[in-house]
């Protein structure tokens, strides 16, 4: 969905966003996530002169895998979040120094053009939210890195060998009782 920005009144614009829109749907599946039906997002649009200013909430559940033990889990957005857009401008001519940035100038996003396309911030915010590494629970034991069983459901039987996960790669090419390894 795209916003022309000469058409924002002064007031602002407000958009409520959820799964049933088809392209809300698609941008949250392109970002290769599965988003429950309770999804929505509220975003209030204000523009100044060149500059515009998007805060909003998103919330929702989103199906997520654990990066322990590789199990579906449902992961529950609750964000708020404030982006603002600034007009870019080209200086001709202009010499490129190096500028240090402040904490401010990382919210901010350019855009050429009359157009702010609503999906690219849904997904931006989106990926936002999502944790660094997902798990299921804190307490998450994870999955045996010899036979691959969810710990969570009980210790393996499997016969663990003291071989780091960098070497089982090349250890598995070795046949037990040659090259000094014993089985």
């Amino acid at each position: 969905m795209r916003i022309n920005i000469h058409e924002i009144p002064p007031s602002g614009k407000d958009y409520c966003l959820t799964k049933a829109d088809s392209w809300v749907a698609e941008v949250i599946n392109r970002a290769g996530f599965e988003c429950y039906d309770n999804f929505s997002s509220r975003i209030h649009v204000v523009r100044n002169r060149d500059n515009v200013v998007f805060s909003g909430t998103m919330n929702g559940g989103i199906k997520l895998i654990c990066s322990r033990c590789c199990e579906p889990y449902s992961f529950v957005i609750d964000r708020d979040f404030l982006s603002t857009y600034c007009r870019y401008y080209e200086r001709r001519g202009a010499i490129r120094e190096e500028v240090k940035l402040t904490k401010g100038d990382l919210d901010l996003t350019f855009f050429n053009g009359e157009e702010i396309d609503l999906a690219e911030l849904l997904n931006e915010q989106l990926q936002l939210a999502m944790p660094y590494r997902p798990v299921c629970r804190e307490d998450c034991k994870g999955i045996c890195s010899y036979c691959g069983k969810d710990l969570n459901f009980g210790d393996c039987n499997c016969e663990k060998r003291n071989w780091g996960l960098k070497l089982s790669s090349l250890l598995s090419n070795v046949t037990p009782g040659k090259a000094g390894i014993q089985d």
